[in-house]
């Protein structure tokens, strides 16, 4: 269903979806991590 990605791609991943998760909680936060929520759906579309 996914696709197969390295671990440490792996890793990248889950630890910006936690700081998205963080975000969701404190909106101050998810302002400031707008970079790498963009960055995650960057990775996301070139996998």
């Amino acid at each position: 269903m996914f696709p197969k990605i390295s671990p440490a791609k792996a890793r990248e991943l889950r630890a910006q979806a936690q700081l998205l998760l963080a975000g969701g909680i404190n909106p101050k936060v998810q302002q400031s991590d707008q970079a790498v929520e963009d960055d995650t759906f960057k990775a996301a579309a070139e996998t």
